[in-house]
């Protein structure tokens, strides 16, 4: 792929924006196998690289991180950054068990899926997280309409 339709694929608003941090060979492969069609993907092979990126571009739409590579370290640093903590973590594991549900979901990560991605449906979460954050942002821009009353008295002087 040319560097120009690389540009136009980054630049285009219709694609969904990922970062995987992976550095498993295979697992990298079977994602952009599954899902290269679906998402525009970056992939960084460790967490620190990936904090590093984030703090020099435009935040993804979701980002994808391995439990192995330090993916619960990784969500507790995000969530503690203003600039980063609602911007949604998908956590990967080889087993998911009642106990890592919980510590996911006490550390605010957005979802847990299995490394091979056999059960759930990526696509359809992410395009959730993004309807998410334009509701929120629709919904704050709403609150943020300035409402000014003027008093009678101020208005008499104003016609006079």
């Amino acid at each position: 792929m040319n560097k120009n339709k690389q540009n136009e694929l980054n630049e285009d608003n219709s694609t969904i924006r990922v970062i995987l941090v992976e550095n498993d060979d295979e697992a990298v492969v079977h994602f952009l196998k599954k899902f290269g069609a679906s998402f525009n993907t970056k992939v960084i092979d460790n967490a620190e690289a990936c904090l590093s990126f984030l703090k020099n571009t435009y935040p993804p739409d979701a980002i994808v991180i391995s439990k192995n590579l330090g993916g619960l370290k990784f969500l507790e640093t995000v969530r503690g950054e203003s600039w980063t903590q609602t911007l949604p973590v998908i956590i990967t594991s080889e087993r998911i068990t009642q106990g890592l549900i919980k510590e996911v979901s006490e550390k605010k990560g957005d979802d847990l899926f299995p490394s091979d991605f056999s059960k759930g449906d990526l696509v359809t979460r992410v395009e959730y997280f993004i309807k998410r954050r334009q509701y929120q942002a629709s919904k704050q821009a709403k609150t943020n309409i300035l409402t000014v009353e003027i008093p009678l008295w101020k208005r008499v002087i104003d016609v006079a």
